[in-house]
């Protein structure tokens, strides 16, 4: 059941991909740079694993702050712990994230197209763990204050980061399509 419903995700992202990317493209734009589709697939493969680490680092952090936020609520933290445990370790850990997303560049073995699509790809990595940092301050805001209005801010940023979550995976699938990996993966997993 969760390989069908993270399947069906997937699906959804690589249709998503192709609208962005612009599927049906002119295929001569990336032959005409002479791109070895081998060293290309290698190329994209690397930079999604280091992309990948970031992102499932950058969860996490997410799912710690959460916990944080539930054992506050359940009152088997006081909120002197949260707060310096959300401001010296969640903050400054998904900084550092959104610093690593930032410099996660493609290779050169990959077309100029594919290159731009995954630079975006990483900017809105990037920035959706910016706005979940800005999500995590405001909630410390909100413990300072106490005031509710806050509250709806923070889902707001965390809302504007899946946002920005999303916008990158597809983007990135959307190469991944384009470069025959998902229908190599289909391959082997048959």
């Amino acid at each position: 059941m969760r390989e069908k419903a993270f399947l069906m995700v997937m699906v959804i992202l690589l249709i998503i991909a192709m609208i962005i990317s612009g599927c049906g493209s002119d295929p001569s734009e990336s032959k005409n740079e002479n791109i070895d589709p081998e060293a290309a697939k290698t190329e994209f493969l690397e930079w999604e694993t280091r992309v990948t680490e970031i992102h499932t680092a950058a969860d996490e952090v997410l799912d710690a702050y959460n916990q944080a936020v539930t054992n506050l609520s359940e009152g088997r933290v006081d909120i002197f712990s949260v707060y310096d445990y959300i401001n010296n370790e969640v903050i400054l850990t998904n900084e550092k994230l959104e610093n690593a997303m930032r410099l996660a560049i493609p290779g050169d073995a990959l077309s100029k197209k594919h290159q731009e699509t995954l630079n975006s790809a990483r900017h809105a990595l990037a920035d959706g763990i910016y706005w979940r940092t800005k999500a995590f301050k405001r909630f410390l805001e909100f413990l300072d204050s106490q005031k509710l209005s806050l509250m709806d801010e923070v889902k707001g940023d965390f809302e504007f980061a899946n946002d920005y979550m999303l916008e990158g995976i597809s983007k990135y699938i959307g190469v991944k399509a384009e470069l025959g990996l998902i229908e190599d993966e289909q391959n082997n997993n048959e």
